[in-house]
């Protein structure tokens, strides 16, 4: 028995069950929230530290002459100064990339083939459910079976190349094992 609430009527629609989770005998459910969302403000940029050039940043910073720049300045002066010139070398070498449409981000490993793997499974799946014949039904597990090795690939091969480049690139590694992490925050307070 599966339950989506809201406090509105008719807040929740199209609820239907959908397909199997992994090798588990759980199905996901999936349903429309109607909620008013306000779309009139620009999408985010965000700096993408995973592929920023770390070497030229480092180069740039050590050819400074700090000295010279903070001379006869007033301590909010020389914070100005340093901004603007952090800010200036951010810029030249840490790209930009945006978020989707959500507010997120796709997994870093994600790919076209990944993407089309994704469909090929749900257009089976529907087939299997529509159909019911034991055909479908096997053709929808093996495109199954053939996600989930292709997932397990290439998220082995992103996980391989970050581990390879964690010398000249420690932030990413790092921020994509934070990403795993499964604590995230911390306790709150008990009263």
């Amino acid at each position: 028995l599966d339950l989506v609430l809201g406090n509105e009527p008719g807040q929740v629609v199209e609820v239907s069950v959908g397909e199997h989770f992994g090798n588990s005998d759980h199905n996901s459910v999936s349903f429309k929230v109607l909620v008013d969302k306000d779309k009139s403000g620009p999408r985010v940029n965000v700096l993408n530290w995973g592929k920023a050039n770390y070497n030229n940043i480092r180069r740039e910073l050590k050819n400074l002459d700090w000295g010279r720049m903070f001379e006869d300045k007033s301590t909010s002066d020389m914070c100005e100064a340093f901004k603007c010139q952090l800010n200036g070398i951010q810029d030249r070498h840490v790209p930009v990339r945006k978020k989707d449409k959500y507010g997120k981000f796709r997994e870093p490993w994600i790919t076209r083939d990944i993407v089309g793997l994704v469909k090929k499974k749900k257009e089976a799946f529907v087939r299997a459910r529509r159909l019911g014949t034991d055909e479908a039904c096997v053709e929808y597990k093996e495109s199954r079976k053939e996600l989930k090795q292709g997932v397990r690939w290439v998220r082995r091969g992103h996980e391989k190349s970050l581990a390879d480049r964690v010398r000249e690139n420690p932030m990413a590694f790092y921020t994509y094992i934070k990403s795993k992490r499964v604590a995230r925050e911390r306790v709150g307070p008990l009263k």
